[in-house]
């Protein structure tokens, strides 16, 4: 307390010390609700253990049932790799018979076009050429034999390998069911213990709940307060446990992609299904927790058998799948083998005709060769027909590919979703992010309202600067007074009739020049009060601004110091209260000062209309007789000699010209009075708008102190920011501790009940009921220690987080009371824009509420749009699957014309055969060559899956491995078990401690409501202090009405000052400006009218129409029956 003797005032320091006062009272407070907390907890403890004891157990069958699908998929996907190992064979089989019914075909080819071609030579070459042709024949057939044996091998050796490593398979496959169904028929005896367990804990679970019933009688004077703290920090470990599985939703994310590579199709589906119902499972616990309803062990029993029923009928189905292709298999082996007998009959026919060739004679030849064509397009339709059955079953494969496909990508929707969830968390954590931009852009603000004002300075300065152009103008003007006076001296001089005359359209000209002029100034004028209005409205959007950071800056200090300044804000209650009534008081005196400028701007208004219709009747006579003048000036210049002959009949003239020019000169002073007056108004007008300048140069000097002090205290709230959320992290991070520690103890007692389930069952009740003691001993000791080492670590930030807000008050006490000088000062001028500053929040609020509502616009677009997308893909993939059903009957179809083709051409041309038969042979070894790379890779399959198998070993023995571990853990918590035993005595010491610590609770809570009632009673003067803010808001609402219409006459009376268009009088142009397009001329007449034009006269009306309508700026259109006069001028 020693910094107390620096500070000066006493009030300064009896709020220090209430400070420490509360400071201490919070103290008090938060270890008599800490002593509450942990009875509360050690009741919640008891039952979390029951829950997390019924969901292991749930878990552990869940896995029995997981490795049992496994294990029935990955068989199927063995047998089914067998089966397709099969189907190669057998198409390879179908390859090597084509290929010899090709050679066989080739070589009776050969020896027809031989014989052709020694009936064409001579008799004597057909011997010669046989012979040739035979000895051909046998090389080829040599060689065939020599493939043939070949690939004979190659399948015996497959075979081998095969049968070898299916056996082992089968074997290990075997063993690893024979496993399964040893644990299947441990799930019975699990499920009496289950039941056992439920029923002692149920009865357990009403002991404790007739004990929280018995707390919650005794605590319920205490919901107020304690009920919100616990609120928050069950919020914050549902987050922390939502984090926790998202973290292990992210792992098995991970291990599902490890094995994905391995796994087929079938173990897709299953992985899938098996995620979906944990993902299911995990909602449904985290909702449970949410709602906080403990719910009945029973039900979790019938839930486990529903799961196992609906596990059953999957398994089924599968079962009834397999058995489709199995039998679907079996089909296309049948027609395979009559395939195979089909050819094997071709074969001995073709070699019977070729033992009876060497024999007949040539015409025996000829017939036989017709036969062997037919029987060849037989074989062709044979071979369509088998080529067609190949197609479909590989179109059976692509389908089961594209399965596979659908499969993955679900398996990559799910991991899309898991990390939207990871996306959302970060969202929240970019939303504290964009609360402390936000600060910054409210510096930035700051910034732009200093580079405003500078800009408000330099259009003060345009306007000094067009205050001396109206004094140069003045200048001017009384310039060309000293003209006019020497003018007169030349008129007495000459004494002409001729300049007489002249003088006086000189003088004409002088009084138009000097209206116009005068018409000059007032506009000036107007721009200016114009300029300096809207040099005004930006400094008053600047003071909003300034404003609202002033609000904000005062609501943020409202949270902060709320519970320190109680008495300070009543006192500033009051002066509100008594702001607001001297607020109505000058928006009164607004109104009817208001008023009165209304009824003089509609004098004006009546006045200026007929001032202007008489300038532009005088100024078309002007124009006229200008136009006159200058044409007789020449005239006149050249008959100057001949008139001055004439001047003595003129000057009886002159006397009667002197009279008309006195009373000109009479109108001139007259005139000349009423722009001096003119002058005067302007002057000070000029003085007030000066004045006004230098008021608002002062208060734009006075802005940068304010905003330097906002910044300030703007750091200052940073600073608070930052230690809140550094609190905010290091909670998280215990929280994080804390449940790994859980997961730790759950997978212990989950070793644990693996290793009593072993022992007989009346045993492992009675072991179990005591263990359930000895664990509760255990958490109970555990959470008590965690929860001291938890109220210790607040009670020190909450110290740290006091001292620091201790320093920041002391330090902002001068700067407040600096600010309440200067708000006391400023108050008068700054309560119009309070409430525009409202207005301008109550916008912001509307702009982000509609933003809000097309972000979901847009969500919910793009939702459609994705799956609009997904529907494209799958109509894509089906006409991927049509388009290549089409390939294959086009190609089909052009295999049959090319071989149509190539039998025309046979027939025509027999030498172009033999070529294309020696191709034929060059091409049959290629795809020899082919095949044995084939057989090559089936071998590399095979090897593949050897390494596979001995991979499934190594993780057989892995988890043999682990399974010796677990068993050392178990002895080790036995041994820690006993050790626990000796904690009852220190339970008891406890249970007295709490009975002390209900009695300082209440004694807290009454303190409490008395605080509470005195929040409420403030809460019902901020209630009618808003009421009759709202209430201003509505007058300021109807003059803002006010106001935007007088701007629409304020637009109307530009267009009638403006210039007049080209070849159009100002009575024209006015008309022109101000009429709309497209409407009848009654509609047009009837719109001028309304406007103010209430002397103007139809005929008038439309004299000017015609008028427009000659110089090019009206045309005449027809719409039905109507006649509408539409705009076709620059300035449509």
């Amino acid at each position: 307390m020693a910094f107390l003797k620096d500070v000066e005032s006493e009030e300064l320091r009896e709020l220090v010390k209430s400070c420490f006062k509360e400071i201490n009272t919070l103290k008090e407070q938060l270890n008599d609700e800490n002593k509450d907390i942990k009875s509360n907890k050690v009741v919640k403890n008891v039952l979390i253990q029951s829950e997390s004891n019924n969901t292991n157990l749930q878990a552990k069958i869940n896995e029995l049932t997981d490795k049992v699908h496994k294990q029935d998929t990955y068989l199927k996907e063995k047998e089914l790799e067998l089966q397709e190992m099969e189907t190669r064979l057998k198409e390879k089989d179908l390859q090597i018979k084509e290929v010899e019914s090709q050679n066989s075909g080739s070589s009776l080819n050969e020896m027809v076009l031989s014989k052709y071609e020694n009936q064409i030579k001579a008799l004597e070459d057909k011997i010669q050429t046989q012979k040739t042709t035979i000895s051909e024949l046998e090389e080829a057939a040599n060689n065939s034999n020599d493939y043939l044996a070949e690939i004979n091998r190659l399948k015996e050796e497959k075979s081998l390998l095969q049968s070898e490593s299916s056996q082992t398979e089968v074997n290990q496959l075997k063993s690893i069911i024979e496993k399964q169904t040893v644990e299947l028929k441990e799930i019975p005896i699990l499920k009496n213990q289950l039941t056992m367990e439920v029923s002692s804990r149920d009865q357990k679970i009403k002991k404790y709940e007739e004990e929280i019933d018995l707390l919650n009688e005794k605590l319920g004077e205490n919901e107020d307060v304690s009920s919100i703290k616990e609120d928050l920090i069950q919020k914050e470990d549902e987050i922390s446990k939502y984090k926790l599985e998202i973290l292990q939703f992210e792992k098995q994310v991970a291990a599902l992609k490890e094995n994905s590579s391995e796994d087929k199709s079938e173990d897709l589906t299953a992985q899938i299904t098996d995620l979906e119902s944990k993902i299911a499972f995990l909602e449904h616990e985290n909702n449970s927790l949410r709602e906080g309803n403990v719910t009945s062990d029973k039900q979790g029993l019938d839930s486990l058998i529903e799961d196992i029923t609906k596990k059953s009928n999957e398994l089924i189905d599968l079962r009834s799948k397999y058995q489709r292709l199995q039998d679907t298999n079996k089909i296309n082996e049948f027609k395979i083998i009559e395939l195979e007998n089909e050819n094997a009959k071709l074969n001995e026919s073709i070699d019977l005709k070729e033992s009876d060739v060497s024999e007949t004679v040539d015409l025996e030849l000829i017939s036989e060769n017709k036969e062997l064509k037919n029987t060849l397009l037989e074989k062709e339709q044979l071979l369509s027909q088998s080529e067609n059955e190949v197609n479909l079953l590989k179109n059976t494969i692509l389908k089961n590919q594209t399965e596979v496909d659908d499969l993955s990508e679900k398996l990559a929707q799910n991991e899309n979703e898991i990390k939207d969830l990871s996306e959302k968390l970060a969202q929240n954590e970019n939303e504290i992010k964009d609360l402390s931009e936000k600060l910054a852009q409210s510096r930035e603000d700051v910034t732009t309202l200093n580079n405003k004002l500078q800009d408000s300075q330099l259009k003060v300065g345009d306007l000094n600067d067009d205050v001396l152009k109206l004094k140069s103008l003045e200048k001017t003007i009384e310039l060309k007074d000293m003209d006019y006076s020497k003018l007169e001296d030349k008129y007495q001089q000459l004494k002409d009739n001729y300049d007489n005359l002249e003088k006086s359209q000189v003088d004409v000209d002088e009084l138009s020049s000097l209206k116009e002029q005068v018409n000059e100034k007032d506009l000036n004028i107007r721009s200016l009060t114009s300029q300096n209005e809207a040099s005004e409205s930006k400094i008053a959007e600047l003071e909003k601004t300034l404003t609202t950071r002033d609000n904000e800056i005062s609501e943020l200090k409202s949270e902060l110091d709320s519970f320190d300044f109680s008495k300070k804000e009543s006192e500033i209650n009051n002066a509100t209260n008594q702001e607001i009534k001297s607020i109505k008081k000058e928006l009164y005196t607004k109104d009817a000062e208001f008023d009165k400028l209304k009824l003089d701007y509609n004098q004006l208004r009546k006045n200026s209309s007929k001032q202007i219709n008489e300038l532009n009747e005088a100024l078309d006579k002007f124009t006229n007789e200008n136009e006159k003048i200058l044409t007789e000036k020449k005239y006149l210049e050249d008959s100057l000699d001949s008139k001055n002959s004439s001047l003595n009949k003129l000057e009886q003239e002159n006397n009667s010209l002197n009279l008309i020019i006195k009373d000109k000169d009479s109108n001139y002073n007259v005139l000349k009075k009423k722009f001096q007056e003119i002058k005067r108004n302007n002057e000070e007008q000029i003085n007030l708008l000066k004045q006004d300048v230098q008021d608002k140069n002062d208060k734009i000097a006075a802005l940068p102190q304010k905003l330097e002090l906002k910044d300030i205290e703007i750091s200052q709230l940073n600073k608070i920011v930052k230690s809140h959320e550094n609190d905010v992290l290091s909670k998280n991070n215990e929280i994080k501790t804390l449940r790994n520690k859980v997961q730790e103890s759950r997978e212990v007692i989950k070793q644990l009940n693996d290793k009593l389930s072993e022992n007989s069952v009346v045993i492992d009740e009675k072991i179990r009921s005591k263990e359930d003691e000895i664990f509760k001993l255990k958490d109970n000791f555990k959470n008590s220690v965690n929860e001291k080492d938890e109220e210790i670590s607040r009670l020190k930030s909450l110290l740290s987080q006091r001292n620091y807000k201790i320093d920041e008050l002391t330090e902002n006490v001068g700067s407040l009371n600096h600010d309440l000088e200067v708000l006391s000062f400023k108050f008068e001028d700054n309560k119009e824009q309070f409430n525009k500053c409202e207005e301008i929040i109550q916008a912001k609020d509307d702009v982000i509420s509609k933003k809000d509502e097309l972000i979901e616009d847009i969500n919910q677009q793009i939702n459609r749009l994705e799956n609009k997308i997904k529907l494209k893909n799958d109509d894509i993939e089906e006409l991927n699957d049509d388009l290549s059903k089409k390939d294959t009957l086009i190609s089909n179809l052009k295999e049959e014309i090319s071989e149509s083709n190539l039998k025309l051409n046979k027939l025509d041309d027999l030498s172009s055969q033999i070529k294309e038969n020696d191709t034929l042979i060059e091409k049959l070894n290629d795809e020899l060559a082919l095949k044995e790379q084939e057989v090559q890779e089936n071998v590399r399959e095979l090897d593949t899956d050897k390494s596979h198998i001995t991979e499934l070993k190594e993780l057989i023995e892995r988890k043999n491995k682990d399974i010796e571990d677990h068993k050392k853990l178990l002895s080790e918590k036995n041994t820690q078990l006993l050790e626990f035993k000796d904690l009852k005595p220190r339970i008891n010491e406890l249970e007295v401690e709490k009975s002390d610590m209900m009695a300082n609770y209440q004694q807290q809570i009454t303190s409490l409501n008395a605080d509470l009632e005195k929040a409420q009673l403030f809460k019902t003067e901020n209630e009618k202090k808003i009421e009759q803010i709202s209430q201003l808001k509505e007058q300021l609402n109807d003059k803002d009405a006010q106001i935007a219409s007088y701007e629409q006459y304020k637009k109307y009376f530009d267009v009638l000052v403006a210039k007049p268009l080209p070849s159009l009088t100002s009575f024209q142009s006015q008309i022109y400006r101000l009429l709309p397009d497209a409407m009848s001329a009654t509609e047009l007449y009837n719109y001028i009218v309304d406007l103010g034009f209430i002397a103007l006269e139809k005929e008038n009306f439309a004299k000017t129409l015609k008028a427009l309508e000659k110089r090019g700026y009206y045309q005449r259109a027809r719409d039905g029956d109507k006649i509408i006069w539409v705009k076709i001028g620059e300035d449509k």
